[in-house]
């Protein structure tokens, strides 16, 4: 191979590179539309009011303490 053909290759590689990071690029911008069309601070609030309460969600109803059961009350 010479040098022309060489600098060919490379610069093919060069542009299909480039272009699968504009694909991901553009994969990213709309990944991003997605969450915010989601509303992710209201997922985010409730992600948050989840944290903890993991036993108090899972544990048999009739296992509940009272304290519990106030927390199960206030999740719904």
């Amino acid at each position: 191979m010479d040098r022309f053909h060489i600098t060919k290759v490379i610069h093919v590689d060069a542009l299909r590179a480039a272009s699968r990071r504009e694909e991901l690029n553009q994969a990213r911008i709309a990944e991003n539309k997605t969450a915010i069309e989601l509303n992710v601070e209201s997922t985010e609030k409730i992600f948050n009011s989840l944290k903890g309460n993991k036993l108090t969600i899972l544990k048999a109803e009739n296992k509940l303490t009272e304290k519990q059961k106030e927390k199960l009350v206030l999740l719904n």
